[in-house]
């Protein structure tokens, strides 16, 4: 297992688009956050909870952390999950890797350790960033954040776990399916296409239960709800995540390289 750990962070730090997507998605958010935060810090004063920090409003983002934020970090890393398998598919590596570690359940158990590990540590960094963003933005607007600190803690923790579920299902569906764009872009369709079309229909149609069957929306939800319902829609998130996650696992311990 160690000599897999080590060839796992050999290829991930020697990869330069896993530095250049990791910079983007600690910059990015944050410019985001910090320009909507000043645009909106007029409405969040005058007591409109139009912008962050709006405890009232379905635009209410703790800590800066809105739904598009959330999106944009989860879209920028899960190619460092789609890599993980498919550059070795891609380019047929993984017939070395192999045969330099011939033992599969490490292989896959070391990769998914790594992309974890690059996940929560980017994850970390980049929610920071955001939090700071919106402080900035809404300190140049004149106002100030009224979420409390648990309140956003709370949120920050359930979106470092929503963020980690995008990149784990880019790995996933990548290792299952050995085609690393499939892997990268059904996540980012899927949360920012799909699935709001399907959100949009069962308005019409009155299927008030959508939200909990839905992955990536619903994952993106728990970051501006709280308590039970938060808790539910990730834990439907992880059951989604186990459906693709479990078979990647298995079919890549029998099938052929």
């Amino acid at each position: 297992m160690s000599a897999a750990l080590r060839y796992e962070w050999v290829r991930t730090v020697t990869v330069r688009s896993t530095w250049l997507l990791v910079a983007l998605a600690i910059l990015l958010p944050a410019a985001l956050t910090l320009f909507v935060a000043w645009a909106t810090a007029d409405f969040v004063e005058s007591g409109q909870n139009a912008g962050p920090g709006g405890p009232g409003s379905e635009n209410f983002a703790p800590f800066g952390l809105s739904g598009a934020t959330v999106l944009l970090l989860g879209s920028l890393l899960v190619t460092v999950g789609a890599v993980a398998f498919g550059q070795e598919y891609r380019h047929g590596l993984i017939r070395v890797t192999l045969s330099v570690l011939p033992h599969r359940n490490a292989v896959f158990a070391a990769k998914t350790l790594m992309v974890i590990a690059v996940t929560v540590v980017t994850a970390i960094i980049a929610i920071a960033a955001v939090a700071l963003g919106n402080y900035i933005g809404l300190a140049i607007g004149g106002t100030s954040d009224p979420t409390t600190l648990s309140a956003g803690l709370q949120a920050q923790f359930r979106a470092l776990l929503v963020v980690l579920f995008f990149v784990l299902v880019a790995m996933s569906i990548t290792a299952l399916t050995r085609n690393q764009p499939l892997g990268i872009l059904i996540p980012i369709v899927g949360a920012a296409v799909v699935e709001p079309i399907i959100t949009l229909i069962a308005q019409f149609q009155e299927w008030t239960w959508i939200d909990w069957v839905l992955p990536f929306n619903g994952a993106i939800a728990s970051v501006n709800t709280s308590g039970t319902e938060a808790w539910g829609h990730l834990g439907v998130s992880a059951i989604w995540l186990a459906a693709v996650l479990i078979p990647a696992w298995v079919l890549f311990a029998r099938r052929d390289a």
